[in-house]
């Protein structure tokens, strides 16, 4: 898994929840590990905490660790991370929505990586409480689509959003 640089917080945080799942660590972010009583189960406990803040820092670059490093335990990095690039301002809502609008698919480029882009898009406003329609998020797809790709758009111009599966 590539290091988290600033872009598609989204997708890495999905990624990162899994990953840390996986290895049985995601209850250290969630709140759910509670420390034991027992001296030998506390240093497992202990190492675990630490493994699962050693994952999380490890997928970070620089710039991201920077705003991590006074951090006490994991659970308060992740909730830095979120508060950090799921800022609900409507400074940022603003931005993504300007970025949104104006995906543009340009000649040689890959329909399926557009596509990608575009539910990135989507996801990420959405984690933020933004409300996309479908509409919206058909018109960004097709719309901005290079010249080539004219034919396709006139044959889904004909249908109705029912019938377009995004």
């Amino acid at each position: 898994m590539e290091k988290f640089d600033g872009g598609n917080f989204h997708l890495w945080k999905f990624k990162m929840h899994m990953m840390l799942s996986k290895h049985g660590l995601w209850k250290f972010i969630d709140g759910s590990a509670t420390i034991p009583n027992d001296e030998d189960q506390i240093m497992d406990y202990n190492k675990k905490a630490t493994k699962a803040f050693t994952l999380l820092c490890e997928h970070l670059t620089d710039a991201q660790l920077a705003h991590i490093q006074y951090c006490e335990n994991v659970k308060s990095a992740w909730e830095t991370l979120c508060n950090v690039h799921e800022a609900k301002t409507i400074g940022n809502k603003l931005f993504l929505r300007r970025r949104f609008f104006t995906i543009k698919m340009y000649k040689g480029e890959d329909l399926f990586m557009h596509i990608n882009m575009v539910k990135a898009f989507v996801n990420q406003l959405r984690s933020i409480e933004v409300n996309i329609e479908d509409e919206d998020v058909y018109m960004v797809l097709f719309m901005n689509l290079p010249p080539s790709f004219d034919n396709l758009v006139t044959s889904l111009d004909s249908m109705s959003t029912k019938d377009v599966d995004f």
